[in-house]
């Protein structure tokens, strides 16, 4: 992570007309730690620039305690470039790393009653430090650290950069957080300079400088009120040396902000963790959902409105599991090796590795919201990639949950990162078109998807899309009827059907067709709407009214094309204190051509078009007909048929008397428009890694 600190502050300032600097006193530039002073980041290589400018108001003679007459002032401009390596190693429980700082100063000096008027700018004293601890716990942050300022600037005129002279330095300090997310922050850090002798033998006086910091993250942006004092501890010895201790202290505003671009984020170690260290976070992840069941549960409920014996049963216990499947997953990962004899006679050996592709945009839909980001999320960071999520607007809270979750379970800032808004020209779009973003991947609508295609051609960028479907069931007399109605029965109206894998089309066998229609009709008409918490609930509303308008207006389209409703087609009649909500009826249409409207466009609401045929030919050629192809159904007691249509039928997922049935370690995605790619089990590693080869000739 980089940081660029911008300071603020008014600042009175003591120095001495004979010193060759214009602050006779320790090193340490004071006001450029502020919020979060004491938090070591996590292991890795950083850089991090301190931009502080204050200015000089009075100036007084050694020994005097009264200020020069006449018009004197000065400016200080300070760049502390400090370069940090926390390590992998521990020491004292703490992590262990060592740092550098290299100041670029711009110092201008004028003092009317000793004739000095210079402005000088140059590189200041190098601080090296050969220890940094850093300890961290559920809200809080400690750092102690060692080093020495060395005397490597000149000092050849009162502007000089330069001190003159060598000191050490010792820090500790506390930051805590006041709120589980670590949002809100209090710091304070002291350190502590024993000061040298200077080449006139001047030794100034020792100097505690402590700083302090309040303040508040706003997503990547941090803000807050900082401030610091410093005093002399200890008085000047030798020649020139002043009678008087200075003392000197500053209020002001800070602004914390990531500077975008190349060397951001130098060499972390995230993705250099080990397997089983990486997977002993994402484990603790998976634990910490589960021990917050309920407050997920509520956030879910409360985004999307769905039935809690869904949520409960459905979107939570699978946003755990979708970390514990690729915790097994990248464990047990393989790659291929090969080898050879070489035309002189000698051997290589090839093999592959895999590596993080690096920053992973997740683009979210509001349908599952934890279980389809965790789908993805899970992948990514098992593989050692860092995440930037983009949750729907209609559903934020368990991205931002989760936020929590990561935090408590000591997830390396940087490493989950949430960025909520809209999409075009907002957060979504500016996301996907950020060079910074290495991989993007997107659940949604397909027009969304080609849009996030478009963006990542910039760059060359690889994408995962799981997008739009128009899923087709297909019935066989033959089949188990009453598991065919039972499980159509959740494939077409289940979360208001409001998922993907949703069934819209259904093909029935015609010696069957009136008797399924029948049974499917007495099965929507039980799906009774409701309360979210009210045990007799089966279907919630649909996630907005917007899309209400949408899912309504094609139920229109489908009257005017000349559709038999069969049941539905409206708003159910609610009481008052629900009336307000997003309902649609579960509907179900006959009658239509394969050309109509609501038999070719995904509407994703709880609704079903259902068509006769007589042959297998005539469904096959029925259900590859539409430019989706993201899953179907076949009911059938005959497997060979089954696995013969399975494989001629254009989607990425065929399911065979069943539907929603999934082992994770199988390949996920959709065919045509419904996507590019495929995720689950080792599959996902092909996006969220690169496979590199390594040629070994010996």
């Amino acid at each position: 992570m980089k940081k660029s600190h911008i300071a603020a502050a008014a600042l009175a300032a003591l120095g001495s007309l004979f010193a060759t600097q214009a602050l006779a006193d320790g090193h340490y530039v004071p006001g450029v730690e502020g919020m979060q002073a004491a938090s070591v980041p996590p292991p890795g290589m950083y850089y991090l620039g301190y931009l502080v400018n204050y200015q000089i108001d009075d100036f007084r003679a050694p020994g005097s305690s009264s200020n020069l007459p006449g018009h004197n002032r000065g400016t200080v401009t300070a760049l502390a470039n400090r370069f940090v390596w926390v390590t992998n190693h521990k020491l004292l429980g703490a992590d262990y790393g060592v740092e550098a700082i290299v100041p670029v100063m711009r110092t201008s000096l004028t003092i009317n009653a000793a004739g000095i008027s210079d402005s000088r700018s140059g590189v200041g004293d190098v601080y090296l430090g050969p220890l940094v601890l850093g300890w961290h716990g559920p809200q809080w942050d400690a750092v102690a650290a060692a080093g020495m300022w060395f005397d490597t600037a000149s000092t050849s005129a009162p502007a000089s950069p330069g001190k003159g002279f060598k000191s050490t330095m010792l820090t500790g300090g506390l930051t805590y957080y006041f709120d589980g997310a670590k949002t809100v922050s209090g710091a304070a850090l002291m350190r502590y300079e024993f000061n040298g002798r200077n080449s006139a033998g001047m030794r100034p006086g020792d100097q505690l400088t402590l700083e302090w910091g309040l303040g508040k993250s706003f997503g990547a942006v941090s803000a807050g009120l900082v401030g610091y004092s410093q005093w002399q501890t200890t008085n000047d010895s030798g020649a020139g040396a002043s009678a008087n201790k200075a003392a000197r202290h500053a209020v002001g505003a800070e602004l914390v902000y990531p500077i975008p671009g190349a060397g951001v984020f130098l060499k972390g170690d995230w993705g250099r963790l080990s397997v089983v260290e990486r997977c002993k976070l994402l484990d603790a992840v998976a634990l910490e959902i589960n021990r917050r069941f309920d407050d997920f549960l509520q956030a879910e409920i409360a985004d999307t409105g769905k039935p809690h014996h869904l949520a409960s049963h459905l979107d939570i216990p699978r946003g755990a599991a979708n970390f514990q499947i690729f915790i097994d997953t990248i464990k047990s990962a393989a790659t291929e090796s090969f080898q050879m004899r070489t035309p002189d006679g000698k051997t290589a050996l090839s093999y592959g590795v895999r590596v993080p592709r690096g920053v992973i945009a997740v683009v979210c839909p509001w349908n599952l919201p934890l279980l389809l980001m965790t789908w993805k999320v899970g992948p990514a960071l098992a593989c050692g990639n860092t995440v930037v999520v983009k949750p729907s607007e209609e559903t934020p809270a368990t991205a931002t949950l989760l936020g929590e979750v990561m935090n408590q379970v000591g997830m390396p800032k940087g490493v989950y990162n949430v960025v909520h808004g809209f999409g075009p020209d907002s957060a979504g779009e500016f996301l996907t078109r950020h060079q910074g973003v290495n991989g993007i991947t997107f659940t949604g609508e397909t027009r969304t998807g080609e849009a996030i295609m478009r963006a990542a051609a910039s760059g060359v960028r690889p994408v995962s899309l799981e997008m739009g479907g128009k899923n087709a069931a297909v019935v066989f007399a033959d089949c188990d009827f009453q598991v065919a109605v039972d499980t159509l029965t959740r494939s077409c109206f289940e979360n208001a059907g409001q998922v993907c894998l949703g069934t819209e089309r259904v093909y029935v066998e015609r010696p069957i067709f009136e008797k399924l229609v029948t049974a499917l009709k007495e099965r929507a008409e039980t799906m009774t709407p409701g309360h979210p918490e009210d045990k007799a609930t089966k279907i919630g509303p649909v996630i907005s009214k917007e899309h209400q308008q949408k899912v309504l207006g094609l139920y229109a389209k489908a009257r005017e094309e000349g559709a038999t409703i069969v049941t539905g087609g409206g708003v159910p009649d609610m009481p008052a204190h629900l009336k307000g909500g997003s309902w649609v009826q579960p509907t179900i249409w006959t009658g239509l051509s394969e050309t109509a409207t609501v038999v070719t466009e995904e509407i994703f609401g709880p609704c079903c078009h259902i068509s006769p045929f007589d042959s297998e030919d005539e469904v096959l050629a029925k259900v590859n007909a539409n430019r989706y192809g993201l899953a179907t159904s076949v009911f059938t007691q005959d497997i060979s048929r089954a696995n013969r249509l399975a494989q001629q039928i254009e989607v990425g997922l065929c399911w065979i008397n069943s539907w929603f049935l999934r082992d994770l370690r199988t390949p996920f995605g959709g065919s045509k428009q419904s996507g590019i790619g495929r995720e689950g089990g080792v599959h996902s590693l092909e996006f969220y890694t690169e496979l590199r080869n390594v040629m070994v000739k010996f």
